[in-house]
């Protein structure tokens, strides 16, 4: 049987509607935009009822299906890239669908340490997959700028229209670390954090490195709805790359204003790294200034000029000789809580070779990890406590024709064993001054953490 693809038309609906008025067994997942952009944020996809999933993590991967679950011997990415390969479909001529069926899924920043040889010293406490994707044959679609929605079904020799993914493993306790303030912990206290600051500039002095991306995870106690936070941090941030999706016993939640790599029907690829951070305010004269500030400073330009040729780099080892090209270095974009400086490279994919080799030459971004990037990761590693797990990973869809379209899962909020768990970092520079970086972790989760109380106010109101 030659796989098929049938399209009815749909409701224009709001995405969380839609994914809630579905039997929670066929395990949905949500990726959407409210972000008023032509490039990222048109489109509004809800999968539902997989097919099968594939997860894996220290100790192997394994694929669960409806005949039961097999113990690969492959590696992660490798697994996921073969199972793909076995599904591959021909998109349809003339089909403006960005999805057209295919997986769906996180990656984990750990997911690095099957790629580069690197310590691991970063203690792993929540026990949660590396990766975990699952394949999708059905799906609501919606054009935000066209204003139509369609019902995609994939008809074809895997699909399992009546399986439920098996309840997952909970994953441990996290270690929420020490009190920032009432009911906020976090892997570092202020003086922590000034001091590997420190610690990153004097590997840069010393000739190892350019930036690092420096990183704190924050935890607050939250019992509440998965579904109603959600629902407030897309409101509070309406970002580019909204995501709710499972990984493990875990809930994610993002709200992630980058773009990781994209890859189009015929190999193109894009990538949008962030560097450079102010803070907004709510005084228009000040919150301009602040912009002004942010486009003029030579420490933030020159972040960025080294994430972008990183990425460049990342690129030219899988892209067509010649075909690589920044498309603009050091665009200003204003967010809900943060302005950002962001680059903007394409490529076009060597015909031989597929997302997952693009994947294994660019994951994690350089733009949350450093330059040079594997040492980067090495000190890292050294320096933050934990595992970053979710946060700083990435997460979206890699369709059956081969198309893709992943975010860095920044802006991020892991949702386990009663806690909510949310990284932040920031680049630093040997010209960083150690109190900048530390205020610029706190722009960067204010908006997760307003959304946070109010749900928990919420709570305790009804």
């Amino acid at each position: 049987m030659e796989a098929r693809i049938r399209c009815s038309p749909a409701p224009c609906a709001d995405a969380l509607s839609i994914a809630r008025d579905l039997d929670p067994g066929l395990r949905p997942v949500v990726l959407e935009s409210r972000w008023r952009h032509p490039e990222l944020g048109r489109w509004d996809i809800v999968a539902f009822g997989p097919s099968c999933l594939l997860r894996a993590g220290p100790t192997g991967a394994e694929l669960l299906e409806p005949a039961g679950t097999h113990q690969l011997s492959t590696d992660a990415l490798t697994s996921l890239q073969q199972l793909m390969r076995a599904r591959r479909i021909r998109r349809p001529a003339g089909c403006g669908l960005p999805f057209i069926g295919g997986s769906v899924g996180v990656m984990a920043y750990e997911l690095a340490r099957q790629l580069e040889r690197l310590p691991g010293n970063a203690r792993d406490d929540l026990g949660l997959p590396w990766l975990e994707w699952a394949c999708y044959e059905r799906a609501w679609l919606c054009d935000r700028v066209a204003g139509r929605a369609w019902w995609l079904q994939v008809e074809a020799p895997w699909c399992a229209p009546d399986w439920r993914v098996p309840r997952p493993t909970p994953g441990t306790a996290p270690e929420p670390g020490q009190v920032v303030s009432p009911g906020l912990f976090s892997t570092f206290n202020r003086e922590q954090y000034l001091r590997a600051v420190c610690e990153v500039q004097d590997w840069i002095r010393r000739g190892h490195i350019y930036q690092a991306n420096l990183s704190q995870r924050f935890a607050v106690p939250f019992e509440g709805s998965a579904h109603t936070l959600y629902a407030r941090l897309r409101g509070l941030q309406p970002m580019p790359f909204l995501a709710w999706l499972p990984l493990g016993g875990a809930q994610i939640l993002s709200a992630s204003p980058e773009r990781f790599l994209k890859v189009g029907p015929r190999g193109h690829v894009q990538t949008w790294p962030i560097k450079g951070t102010r803070g907004r305010h709510a005084e228009a004269s000040i919150d301009a200034d602040r912009a002004r500030q942010l486009q003029e400073s030579a420490k933030d330009q020159a972040e960025l000029a080294m994430i972008v040729d990183l990425h460049r780099n990342d690129l030219g080892r899988v892209c067509a000789y010649g075909s690589v090209r920044v498309q603009a270095d050091a665009q200003l974009q204003s967010f809900p809580g943060v302005h950002h400086l962001t680059g903007h490279i394409t490529g076009n994919l060597r015909p031989e070779l597929d997302v997952f080799d693009l994947l294994r030459a660019a994951f994690p971004a350089g733009s949350i990890s450093g330059a040079p990037k594997i040492r980067a990761l090495e000190i890292i590693d050294s320096l933050e406590p934990l595992a970053r797990s979710a946060y700083t990973g990435s997460l979206g869809y890699v369709g059956y024709d081969g198309c893709a379209d992943l975010s860095v899962a920044i802006r991020t909020l892991i949702i386990t064993r009663g806690w909510a768990l949310l990284g932040a970092g920031g680049a630093v520079t040997a010209d960083s001054q150690p109190c900048a970086e530390y205020q610029e972790t706190l722009d960067k989760v204010a908006g997760l953490l307003s959304a946070l109380h109010a749900t928990r106010e919420h709570a305790s109101d009804s």
